[in-house]
């Protein structure tokens, strides 16, 4: 019977919400309406702008931060917690008051720490984005956002760091960029500063995580301006992943961050800055990358959807490798020699 005001909430309109809270206020019941009652609870702290009153805003947010002590892990579900996560970072978003200082001080559990630090980039810039109703709101959060890499970057390469942690770091570098169009343009980027400062325990991660590195590749290949900063920490990612790539294609998932060199830095490095990439490496590691992905059909079909340039540079890797008389494992295409 205890579960029945939860169920009627549930069946209710989007701002119901005090049922659903009573029913998180202890961890027993039902895992399938604990789950249940957490994704209505996001639902609303994702549109917050619904709740009228600012009495009845403080109460649910004070609820929520209640609620979610209760569900951490170990013992919380993880569905739970997870979308608790959202409810907090999303009302702090709102509210113009999310910062992610102090949280270490929390003594969060790791997987926790990393959910509350991937939610900003997503909820700000991605395609969950929150329907923010002020700019301010966003500037404010991309401000925020590109003033704590120092501390979010050292806190995700730490000590126990994984594969995950690098997925979140390339989730902050694609807020940073994307918060470029937020911010008035600076002479250095706080976040490439704040990543190069890490660079050691990057690089040591990204040996240890070659799939997870690539995504960090790919956000730094996409980074515009910064040249300066961002060929030092490039250059020696993709001098750790191309050899990588090249012998284990299927294992180091490269192509999209080739396609996002093919684009922009790739085609400069050779006319601008010869020695930013090891092209020959770039070359050989596309080369085989591609083999082992795609028939020729595929292959085509790809790039000329990502990026008609892109095909260019393919080219671009077939002369390389012919040049320097270097042998592929598997070529795509039979082509000639330039």
């Amino acid at each position: 019977m205890a579960s029945l005001p939860v169920v009627s909430a549930l069946e209710s309109g989007p701002t119901v919400w005090r049922p659903c809270v009573a029913f998180l206020s202890s961890a027993g019941g039902s895992e399938t309406l604990q789950v249940l009652s957490a994704q209505k609870i996001a639902r609303l702290a994702r549109g917050f702008h619904a709740i009228h009153g600012k009495e009845e805003r403080e109460a649910f947010q004070r609820a929520i931060q209640d609620i979610f002590v209760i569900h951490l892990p170990p013992h919380g579900l993880s569905a739970v917690w997870r979308q608790l996560c959202m409810a907090v970072v999303s009302v702090q978003l709102w509210l113009g008051e999310w910062t992610p200082i102090g949280l270490q001080s929390l003594q969060l559990p790791m997987a926790v720490l990393k959910e509350l630090l991937a939610l900003p980039a997503y909820l700000l810039f991605d395609d969950g984005a929150l329907p923010l109703d002020s700019v301010r709101l966003w500037r404010q959060g991309a401000q925020t956002m590109v003033n704590s890499c120092e501390q979010v970057f050292g806190a995700l390469l730490g000590p126990l760091s994984s594969g995950e942690s690098l997925q979140v770091v390339a989730g902050w570098l694609k807020g940073a960029r994307v918060a470029l169009e937020w911010l008035e343009e600076t002479e250095t980027s706080p976040a490439l500063k704040a990543l190069e400062d890490q660079k050691v325990k990057l690089l040591m991660l990204a040996q240890a995580f070659p799939e997870e590195a690539c995504e960090v590749a790919q956000q730094l290949a996409r980074w515009p301006l910064y040249d300066a900063q961002v060929w030092p920490l490039l250059r020696p990612l993709l001098d750790l992943l191309l050899p990588l790539s090249a012998r284990q294609p299927r294992l180091v998932p490269l192509l999209p961050v080739l396609v996002d060199l093919a684009a922009d830095r790739w085609p400069r490095a050779c006319l601008e800055v010869p020695d930013a990439l090891n092209l020959q490496d770039l070359a050989v590691a596309t080369l085989s990358h591609i083999g082992f992905s795609f028939s020729p059909h595929e292959l085509l079909s790809t790039f000329l959807r990502e990026s008609a340039g892109s095909l260019l540079w393919w080219y671009h890797a077939v002369t390389t490798c012919h040049s320097a008389a270097i042998s592929v494992t598997r070529p795509v295409l039979d082509l000639p020699s330039a």
